[in-house]
């Protein structure tokens, strides 16, 4: 299945949540914590002001960006987990470090 997000949305694919602790504790799902990194898939068509004029993006298909708990709806296609989201929901973009380059 294609999915194309329309308007102000946006298609995310959020990290898995973690299920293990720092000190090796098994972390059951239920209480694993949502994940608040994801990876943009696909931007929608366009966002607009109030006065109806276009505002760009501020991120691109494949930026790893920060987001806040528990937003949009999660979605399935072909198996993968996603979520669609809108720009209020990103809090910033995760830059790739200078001195490992990741």
């Amino acid at each position: 299945m294609k999915f194309k997000p329309v308007g102000d949305h946006i298609l995310i694919r959020p990290d898995a949540a973690q299920t293990e602790s720092k000190g090796g504790i098994f972390i059951p799902q239920m209480a694993a914590e949502q994940p608040v990194t994801a990876t943009v898939m696909d931007i929608g068509t366009n966002r607009f002001t109030s006065s109806g004029e276009t505002i760009p993006f501020d991120v691109k298909p494949e930026d790893r960006i920060y987001i806040t708990h528990f937003c949009g709806t999660e979605i399935k296609i072909d198996d993968t987990d996603y979520k669609v989201i809108t720009s209020d929901d990103i809090l910033g973009i995760i830059l790739p470090d200078p001195k490992s380059g990741k």
